[in-house]
């Protein structure tokens, strides 16, 4: 693959890439910095793209790496529900997090579930 291949390639990827990148970091100003240094590590590496999947692929696995290492650095990943979860259990031991499941607490029996 040449340069100028990437390059074109690369740019027809920009718009689905932003919008992955924008997804996983709720950040304009995180999305363009991993978008560029998505160019550019693929531009230097692109000698070892064997052509096993497809470049876009390939181009959207650097791009996942670094978007992992953003956050990483930042310590910020999106909320979960196991998150919201571990939360609610730590602000109130006595609710269970389990659905379908009880727990007894001083104010009564809490359920969690489909009749929630």
């Amino acid at each position: 693959m040449t340069a100028d291949q990437f390059v074109f390639e690369f740019q027809n990827t920009i718009p689905q890439l932003k919008s992955y990148i924008l997804r996983t970091t709720a950040s304009v100003e995180d999305t363009e910095e991993i978008v560029q240094d998505t160019f550019l590590k693929g531009s230097a590496k692109l000698d070892s793209f064997q052509g096993d999947s497809s470049l876009k692929t390939w181009i959207f696995a650097i791009a996942s790496n670094l978007t992992k290492d953003n956050l990483r650095a930042k310590k910020r990943w999106p909320e979960t529900v196991t998150d919201i979860c571990r939360e609610k259990a730590l602000d109130n031991p006595a609710i269970s997090v389990y659905p379908g499941k009880k727990s007894h607490s001083p104010h009564g029996v809490i359920h969690w579930g489909a009749n929630s």
